[in-house]
């Protein structure tokens, strides 16, 4: 459940259907290497394969996480033309595939893997054109229908852009209409902005006079109007100025200043366009980052659940929705089927395209008598039993039924606590998932009474002490439910800066019942550290330090992106079937201060590794020989700082 500071509640569904478009930028600038995409001694990938790489990553998460999502592609700079507009107008793009927006399939990974950078500088093609074309794409696809709408465009911003301003006001209206957020990926940019929200209409329209009335006054350095008569007076084109009577620069510097002013005024342009839509543009300049961007994340629907929330004994419930904020991602289960042999028993049958034909595996068990193990026992004659000491109790499912709890699935408001008493107090325990709770968009009654509940508890310091049923006739969960406030800094209409906006929210987590939590006695280690021991350790936390701006919630799970990459690369290429594509080591490389390997070996100086005597079940005692067992008891202990080559026996 989400407020603004005034209490206003943002609920409602979450449309299922992501459909989205992205835009390739395939100028030759994006051939030049890009930075930090390998390391020394390994091929330097350029910007163009790492924004393919990206691209099919984002378009296979699209393909797993739901059959209903759609995509489309764009490419920027090609020789050819190929798309739903009129060529003339919008040339050289073409449209991935065959000019519609689709599910995607792997046809389209292949086609994307082929993709390469234009030899030509001087076609038309650029980001503005092919915002057009992805916009009037995901328009023609999608207006009238539930669905979570993007444009995600990959690009370096080097090329020349022509800006016309009909064209761009045309553009951006039709993506606020369909509330459309267009998303920039910036290889090697200078800039980044978020937008949690599109800007206002009013406010827009009072920074459409500013600017205006700076363009006037303004000569325009940077923006240089076209000498083309035939073009529109309000057209604009970012390209360079810095340029000599003949028509070429006049060296070198001029030259790189000029790209980079062209850049600088591309990436201001489409920050512009990413604030109206609410977007956002983000500096990508390693392969990590881009692949960390979360563009959307699909919420399954079993995790917004209808429930009544009872606030008070004399309350009329809520309707209200609960989501899951948290969820593990599992690798997705294997399914098993057995091949078909022909006639021969020995040959397994092929069907026309060259695949095996194969049946569902099923599973069946029987149970005998216990006297004569040649007789079956009748369904209708079994029972379940529960074991009680050395007897089994019998126990059927009409019995279980009869233990539940006859209910409707909510959420009951026992009491309030503080939170000191939950999270502060040294048997605070929270469990499971986390839910949040919102209303379901159609109750104002809803809206109003969650908001004011979790404005007070914040000033307050409280938490809800609550039972969750989570399905219906369940067994009650003991709960607890905590307010969540997230601060953002805002701009007003006024032009005041750094506002603070507040958006509440009502976070729901499980509470362990006395016989969920384990009781455990371990002794103190506190006297066997002395203040130089504890020194050592500081000083290696200290050079181990992770960087302030690490975010653990963008890390994803290297098993499961281990998993998709090989789908991918062997869907794509069949024919390597024992390809394995390993990402363990992608995102778990943190660099270590200089000072890292001293403070190792003052941690091995100080703890040093002492072997111990191989124990075994039972004592031996030999008299004659209890120096030799002693030797050959001995255990080596393997150091984990220490390579497998370079670790030696420490007896």
């Amino acid at each position: 459940m989400a407020s603004s500071s005034s209490g206003r509640v943002v609920g409602g569904t979450i449309p299922q259907k992501e459909v989205t478009v992205f835009v390739l930028d395939t100028y030759s600038s994006m051939n030049n290497p890009y930075s930090s995409s390998s390391s020394s001694g390994q091929h330097q990938q350029t910007r163009l394969e790492c924004a393919k790489e990206a691209l099919e990553s984002w378009i296979s998460d699209l393909m797993i996480q739901s059959k209903l999502n759609e995509v489309g592609v764009v490419l920027l700079k090609t020789i050819e033309t190929s798309h739903h507009l009129d060529e003339d107008d919008f040339p050289n793009l073409t449209f991935l595939p065959e000019g519609v927006v689709t599910r995607p399939t792997i046809q389209l990974l292949r086609r994307l893997q082929k993709v390469e950078c234009s030899s030509q500088d001087s076609i038309r093609g650029d980001i503005m054109d092919g915002l057009v074309i992805a916009a009037d794409a995901l328009r023609r696809r999608t207006l009238g229908k539930r669905c979570n709408r993007s444009i995600v465009i990959l690009t370096d911003a080097s090329h020349e852009v022509l800006i016309q301003e009909k064209q761009v006001l045309r553009v951006v209206d039709s993506l606020r209409e369909m509330d459309c957020k267009l998303h920039v990926i910036g290889l090697d940019f200078t800039e980044s902005a978020i937008f949690d929200r599109a800007l206002r209409q009013s406010d827009a329209a009072v920074e459409n006079r500013k600017r205006k009335e700076n363009n006037e006054e303004d000569d325009g350095t940077q923006m240089e109007e076209s000498s083309n008569e035939e073009e529109d007076d309000n057209d604009t084109r970012i390209s360079s100025s810095s340029t000599d009577n003949s028509g070429s620069y006049s060296d070198d510097d001029d030259e790189d200043d000029d790209c980079a002013s062209r850049k600088r005024d591309t990436e201001r342009f489409l920050i512009s366009v990413a604030r109206l839509t609410g977007g956002s543009v983000r500096a990508a300049n390693s392969m990590k980052q881009m692949l960390e961007q979360n563009l959307g994340k699909r919420i399954p629907k079993s995790a917004r659940k209808k429930c009544s929330f009872l606030l008070a004994p004399t309350i009329d419930p809520l309707d209200v929705r609960v989501y899951l904020i948290l969820s593990k991602t599992n690798l997705p289960t294997l399914k098993r089927e057995a091949k078909l042999l022909g006639e021969d028993g020995k040959t397994p049958l092929v069907d026309g395209l060259g695949n095996f034909v194969t049946s569902e595996l099923e599973t069946t068990t029987d149970h005998f008598d216990a006297v004569d193990k040649q007789m079956g026992v009748d369904e209708t004659s079994r029972t379940r039993a529960v074991k009680y000491g050395s007897d089994w109790i019998p126990l059927n499912d009409f019995d279980l039924r009869g233990l539940k709890r006859r209910s409707d699935v909510n959420i009951t408001v026992l009491g309030y606590s503080d939170q000191s008493n939950i999270i502060g107090s040294s048997r605070g325990l929270l469990m499971g998932p986390s839910y949040g709770v919102s209303p379901d968009g159609t109750s104002r009654r809803a809206e109003a009474t969650l908001a004011a509940l979790a404005i007070a508890m914040h000033r307050l310091s409280s938490c809800a002490i609550c039972t969750y049923v989570k399905t219906q006739d369940a067994d009650p969960l003991l709960t607890v439910l905590f307010p969540h406030v997230i601060t953002k800094k805002i701009t007003s209409s006024s032009g005041k800066e750094n506002e603070d906006d507040k958006e509440y929210r009502l976070v729901l987590l499980q509470l362990p019942f006395c016989g969920d939590v384990v009781k455990l006695t371990t002794p103190s280690l506190e006297e066997h550290c002395t203040p130089d021991k504890k020194a050592v350790c500081d000083a290696l936390i200290d050079s181990m330090m992770l960087p302030p701006s690490f975010e653990y919630s963008k890390i994803p799970n290297p098993a499961i992106r281990s998993f998709r990459k090989t789908v991918v690369q062997r869907a794509i290429h069949p024919q390597k079937s024992d390809t394995v594509v390993s990402a363990r080591g992608e995102w778990f490389d943190v660099p270590a201060s200089p000072t890292f390997q001293n403070c190792i070996k003052n941690l091995r100086t100080t703890f040093p590794i002492v072997a111990r005597k191989k124990t075994t079940g039972r004592r031996r005692h030999n008299n004659n020989n209890n120096n030799n067992d002693d030797v050959g008891n001995l255990k080596k202990i393997y150091d984990p700082f220490v390579d497998d080559d370079s670790s030696q026996d420490t007896i």
